[in-house]
């Protein structure tokens, strides 16, 4: 247990009877009312949804989302058989597109191996697609109410601080040594899926990251040796994270009789298999030369260097439309290109190519288009005197 040699773990699994009386009292006072929870009889698919839309999102924006997830698909068969398009859809701007993909390998797993049913084994849950540790104790504990823990950032940052420890939270070993001295201690809790939900409460409200944790309100601050020594708002204790590289990109809306071209991304990589505005990278220097205005004939010039192979002539061009969208790894600084086209095309061949003249209800039901372009859609709606009901 090397990530426990700057505190009193022993202590702590000493006084884990009163500290777990204490959280359970405390939690069932405070606990925040979230539409996927049910203390008296939780749903298993609720709990395996909600947990795979909250990795690295807050609760805020994850709530309407799976309400109209769950309304739509609401058990694993449903998931199972949905179509990609579809998913996307309702997935459209949460981000992190691979989890929504992960969701429908591992229902059509459940529905082919399990009977449509998610199983309580932690081990058996760990084999499925999209589900790790941190997941697989989730559902465990808080759906079928097994002594497993279930250690995210939240978790590790409390832990971190009630501990005083100043491990690398970002470090394996710390992870291992957390979930192993909650599985230490769960066994004696009177329900251990309500003592991982207090965990996730508490650092969501109370011991939260970034800024200063607020103690004088915190149910464990007699248990914190953090708060003991005055360092809790030193702790957790991770590396900076690595600078994200940036991409300058002209981001295409073609238009033609009050329709907009997307086109489809590639199977692999980032934002794989969504729908996007046709783009392509420029210099920095370019974007900013484009930013300060250029003529008509200039931004033809552009659109017929950068999208001639689309084989549609432009009527008129201007760039217009700063944007910018952050990634985990990449940040996008985005310029829009607006053309109008009158050029006839041909709906098959470019599907050929994967791209489609969306009309604006089909960008707002069926086309997803991540939130990187919602500056150009609701732009694209806006001068349609639409506004877009997506999210």
């Amino acid at each position: 247990m090397e990530a426990f040699t700057d505190l009193d773990r022993q202590g702590f699994i000493e006084q884990k009877e009163r500290f777990l009386d204490v959280f359970h009292t405390w939690f069932a006072a405070e606990h925040r009312n979230l539409p996927w929870r049910d203390l008296a009889c939780p749903n298993p698919y609720h709990v395996w949804i909600s947990e795979i839309m909250l990795q690295q999102t807050r609760v805020t924006a994850v709530i309407d989302y799976f309400l109209r997830f769950t309304s739509e698909l609401p058990d694993i068969h449903a998931l199972a058989e949905v179509s990609d398009d579809r998913l996307m859809k309702l997935w459209e701007g949460l981000g992190y597109y691979s989890r929504a993909r992960n969701l429908k390998k591992c229902a059509q797993v459940l529905v082919n191996e399990y009977g449509g049913e998610l199983p309580k084994e932690p081990e058996q849950l760990l084999s499925l697609p999209g589900i790790g540790p941190y997941t697989a104790g989730a559902i465990a504990s808080i759906a079928y109410g097994l002594p497993k823990a279930a250690v995210d950032g939240n978790v590790l940052r409390v832990l971190s601080r009630l501990l005083g420890s100043r491990a690398d939270i970002s470090a394996q070993s710390t992870k291992n040594a957390f979930s192993g001295l909650l599985d230490e201690i769960l066994p004696y809790a009177k329900n251990a899926g309500i003592i991982n939900q207090a965990f996730m409460d508490l650092g969501a409200t109370i011991c939260v990251p970034g800024g200063e944790a607020r103690c004088g309100k915190c149910p464990l601050e007699g248990f914190c040796k953090a708060r003991k020594l005055g360092i809790e708002n030193e702790l957790p204790v991770k590396p900076k994270a690595k600078p994200r590289r940036i991409e300058h990109r002209v981001i295409l809306i073609l238009v033609q009789d009050g329709k907009v071209l997307v086109d489809k991304r590639p199977g692999q990589g980032l934002l794989a298999g969504l729908y996007e505005y046709p783009g392509a990278c420029i210099t920095q220097k370019q974007l900013e030369d484009y930013e300060r205005g250029v003529s008509e004939k200039r931004a033809l010039k552009v659109y017929e260097n950068l999208f001639g192979d689309i084989g549609l002539n432009a009527k008129k061009a201007c760039f217009a439309l700063r944007s910018k969208h952050i990634f985990s790894h990449i940040e996008w600084e985005m310029i829009g290109l607006y053309v109008e086209t009158t050029d006839t095309y041909n709906a098959e061949a470019l599907a050929e190519k994967n791209m489609y003249f969306a009309e604006a209800g089909e960008l707002k039901e069926h086309f997803a288009l991540p939130g990187a372009f919602s500056a150009y859609t609701n732009a694209f709606l806006g001068r349609r005197g639409e506004t877009d009901g997506s999210h």
